[in-house]
């Protein structure tokens, strides 16, 4: 019989063990709603550790809720049977890639097999958003969620939250029904980490309502087949919502846009009010116009770039997805961006925007001009030439490792870093860095295929090329 040991005190692992144990201790069987309950408690500190995925996982086993059960069990060092994983319950890491969701949810995807394989998985961990997006939707009906928004906290003694609240839930409703996937993406925001403030929440909320009853029009689509249709709006606010909830759950999937995401979903944690902006603006093919830098009368102006494949089986990035990350890409590449018909490079077309290349992201400089503009800071990059050569790598790795670190990234506070995701210098890789720790010398970062990545310090400092940081 194979058996995992587990020993750890701290507070937060000891209160998931005696919550399962409450949750088992009547009918001796942990539900896939107990799980989600379990799953929630492990996030609630920000970070959900492998040994906490594994424990919720192996907790199903009937054998360890009675061992569990025992007087003398100890919640700080005990040993579990691993050979029992009920397949319907069973969330490790390794089963993601074999277990498709099937929800029937339009803003977030589950990753693909080849999204979820990293050259990592050996040595670090890799979570996926959806999975809580996917429980949240298949275990609560409307009524449920909109009563669990309304009860929320935030919303205690703020009339006007309350109210955009409200406001937004009507404006979904179908035959007095709101959209259900809406629903969990605004439980998701009112309880977001990092935080949004309530006048923040306010905007966004009015902004969104206000996008329901907008029209939009497909301007991917060619004229010369006859009239183009609508962009549902639904699709639309659902995507953005989504998008500003969660933004580590924005991928690129299968198109070479990793530098365009990165920005995107540092944009969608920075600014979720700018967020819907520019996404409202450029969706109703308007140019959008930055912040600027320090105060600045204006910034740069982004246009529309509608030169994406809407209808064809190979796009799986979100309706938001394709509209933000084009547009991005088009201001940062310059000369080609993303065509995900043919995944090629061709050049400029007209003022329509270019289609995509192969390459994720020109050098970081261009990506620096548009960032400063978007998120009104002075920033600059610690390595510009992305060079291969081994000394000078080896010194700017370390640079742009002491520069990442002197910047303190966190969930709220994202810096966009390059690195060799893989072998050579082919495998160039967009990421946000959220967080460092020097205690389990681990660096966490945010993929854009759509999932957090934990690495060892050790090996992502040899693979990292670049930092984008705030100038001194």
């Amino acid at each position: 019989m194979s058996q995992i040991g587990f020993n750890n005190s701290s507070q937060s692992f000891l209160n998931l063990v005696q919550t399962a144990k409450n949750l088992t201790q009547s009918d001796q069987q942990l539900s896939t709603i107990d799980k989600k309950q379990l799953l929630d408690l492990a996030q609630a500190d920000g970070e959900t550790t492998q040994e906490e995925l594994s424990f919720i996982d192996l907790v199903a086993n009937p054998e360890n809720i009675s061992t569990m059960s025992d007087e003398s069990f100890n919640a700080s060092s005990f040993t579990f049977n691993m050979e029992y994983l009920p397949e319907e319950l069973n969330t490790s890491q390794s089963n993601l890639e074999n277990k498709p969701t099937q929800m029937p949810m339009t803003a977030t995807r589950r990753a693909d097999s080849q999204e979820l394989t990293s050259p990592f998985d050996k040595v670090g961990t890799i979570q996926d958003p959806s999975l809580n997006l996917a429980a949240a939707f298949d275990n609560n009906t409307e009524e449920q969620l909109v009563t669990t928004i309304r009860q929320d906290p935030i919303l205690t003694n703020n009339p006007a939250l309350t109210t955009s609240v409200d406001v937004f839930l009507r404006s979904l409703e179908t035959n007095g029904i709101p959209d259900k996937e809406c629903c969990v993406y605004l439980k998701e925001l009112l309880n977001r980490q990092p935080p949004i403030s309530p006048s923040n929440l306010i905007t966004c909320l009015n902004r969104l309502s206000t996008m329901v009853n907008t029209e939009y029009v497909n301007y991917s689509q060619s004229e010369s087949k006859g009239s183009r249709e609508n962009i549902s709006s639904l699709e639309l606010v659902r995507s953005g919502l989504h998008d500003i909830a969660v933004p580590s759950d924005i991928g690129q999937y299968g198109t070479n846009t990793c530098s365009g995401t990165t920005i995107q979903s540092q944009l969608a944690i920075r600014n979720p009010v700018e967020y819907l902006s520019m996404l409202d603006n450029l969706a109703q093919n308007r140019p959008y116009t930055t912040l600027g830098i320090n105060g600045s009368d204006g910034g740069v102006s982004i246009n529309p770039n509608w030169r994406f494949n809407q209808s064809g089986n190979s796009e799986e990035r979100t309706i938001s997805s394709r509209i933000m990350q084009g547009a991005i890409m088009d201001y940062t590449n310059g000369a080609t961006v993303q065509d995900t018909t043919g995944n090629i490079s061709r050049p400029r077309v007209s003022n329509l925007g270019t289609l995509a290349g192969r390459d994720g992201g020109r050098l970081p400089v261009q990506n620096v001009e548009l960032m400063e503009n978007l998120f009104d800071q002075d920033l600059t990059t610690t390595n510009p030439i992305m060079t291969g050569l081994s000394a000078l790598s080896l010194a700017t790795n370390r640079g742009a490792y002491r520069e990442l670190e002197r910047n303190n990234p966190s969930p709220s506070n994202p810096i966009a870093v390059s690195m060799k995701y893989g072998g050579g210098m082919g495998s160039l890789h967009f990421v946000n860095v959220v967080g460092i720790n020097n205690i389990d010398n681990t660096v966490e970062i945010l993929n854009p295929h759509g999932r957090r990545e934990t690495i060892p310090q050790d090996i992502f400092r040899r693979s990292l090329v670049s930092s984008t940081v705030p100038q001194r």
